[in-house]
């Protein structure tokens, strides 16, 4: 008899499902950081965007991911029009690309940099320091250093690259972050360890033995 035909191939391999998900606030922030922006958002909206809204988005573009959770927070006006307003894009920014995923560690000078600057800012006490160097500091630098003490150093370093307002805030507290960045100084040697007792007297002699 004719030999069996051969088996036929074994279908392709699906192919592995992605690691992770995106974040949709990871999805906002990147969608926001469009250099058009504004441009997109006024295409699809009835309304000009308020001066209130354009500064909250230049701030999520700025600080990225701790601004929009900030601003969700207040539950205010400004949130309110930033949800409704986003609420027209909401297929756009599901779909929208994300950047690269960026390391966890930091890795330049810039970084590094930047986590003195989170360093110095996330300290509960800064407030106060402003105040004794005579640091006057508006609601919108407050605000702004309260986002800094809970960014991460790499997402930090690329808003000071871009933002000469934000490099200007850090300028005020260059002093302290020089501080911060210097290395402690070694501990002391531990104490010599303490002189050994001295010898016991010798024994007395022992009396002669009698006549």
């Amino acid at each position: 008899p004719p030999p069996p035909p051969p088996p036929p191939p074994p279908p392709p391999s699906l192919p592995p499902p992605p690691s992770a998900t995106v974040e949709y606030g990871d999805k906002v922030v990147a969608f926001v950081r469009q250099p058009n922006i504004f441009e997109i958002l006024s295409s699809r909206s009835s309304q000009s965007i308020s001066s209130g809204l354009r500064l909250a988005i230049n701030d999520i573009r700025g600080y990225g991911k701790p601004a929009l959770d900030t601003i969700n927070g207040n539950a205010d006006d400004i949130s309110l029009e930033l949800a409704l307003l986003l609420s027209l894009f909401g297929a756009e920014i599901l779909n929208y690309p994300p950047p690269p995923p960026l390391p966890s560690q930091p890795n330049t000078q810039e970084d590094l940099n930047a986590q003195d600057v989170i360093h110095v800012f996330s300290r509960p006490d800064i407030f106060d320091i402003a105040e004794r160097n005579r640091i006057t500091l508006t609601d919108r630098q407050r605000n702004s250093i309260r986002v800094i003490g809970s960014m991460r150093p790499e997402d930090l370093a690329i808003s000071l690259r871009s933002s000469v307002w934000l490099r200007s805030l850090v300028g005020l507290f260059s002093d302290l972050i020089e501080e911060s960045h210097q290395p402690s100084p070694p501990p002391p040697p531990p104490p010599p360890p303490p002189s050994p007792p001295p010898p016991p007297p010798p024994p007395p002699p022992s009396p002669p033995p009698p006549p």
